[in-house]
């Protein structure tokens, strides 16, 4: 498995989903706390992380749920280090606490997952 290529690929959906989630937040219309921008969300999230582990999958044959978390791994440290201090404002706790934030966590790890065993029948 390739290390370097896994955590490029975790930076690269980080950043995606980042830049997806503040430019939702930055219209009027989609609050960050209605149930349609959750909801968009999570499926730019699945579509994103679906996406990138087939591109992974194109080169490298392993497990998805090792994939998925390298990804969570990467997505967390890049979490603590910029996105909490610089733009949530919160305590840490509070944010890995939020459902929305288990969720989010729970897709990293499982889109991968799922579709390396779906790869691995098929």
């Amino acid at each position: 498995m390739n290390y370097f290529r896994a955590i490029l690929f975790g930076i690269v959906a980080w950043m995606s989903v980042y830049i997806f989630l503040m430019t939702v937040v930055s219209f009027p219309v989609t609050l960050p706390t209605t149930l349609i921008t959750i909801l968009i969300y999570y499926v730019f999230l699945i579509s994103v992380l679906t996406f990138m582990t087939y591109l992974f999958y194109t080169k490298d044959q392993i497990n998805g749920f090792a994939l998925g978390g390298i990804i969570l791994g990467v997505e967390t440290v890049l979490n603590l280090a910029i996105a909490i201090p610089f733009y949530l404002k919160s305590n840490y706790l509070g944010f890995f606490i939020d459902w929305r934030v288990l969720v989010y966590m729970s897709l990293t790890l499982l889109v991968p997952g799922i579709y390396g065993l779906i790869k691995a029948i098929y």
